[in-house]
């Protein structure tokens, strides 16, 4: 459980030191609010509409390799690029 807080803690950081400005981009309420539901009912999704809901919202994911005990921590995702 520690370890999975700590990973948590370091992805929040990692966004918090992003910049993005939302500021000038228009943004369409109605999709948010479609993702977001996606996103919060994951759990429910099947494998064949979880994959099509990524492969409709993600263009490309840049990883890399690293040394890791578990396969799991063998990668890092370093860039995800939406459609």
């Amino acid at each position: 459980m520690n370890e999975e807080q700590k990973k948590e803690d370091s992805i929040q950081s990692q966004m918090d030191e992003l910049n993005v400005n939302t500021e000038d981009q228009a943004v369409d309420p109605g999709i948010i609010q479609m993702l977001s539901d996606q996103i919060q009912n994951w759990e429910k999704l099947s494998d064949v509409e979880k994959k099509q809901l990524l492969q409709l919202t993600i263009d490309s994911i840049l990883i890399e390799r690293q040394e890791g005990k578990r396969k799991k921590d063998r990668i890092k995702i370093v860039e995800i690029i939406f459609q």
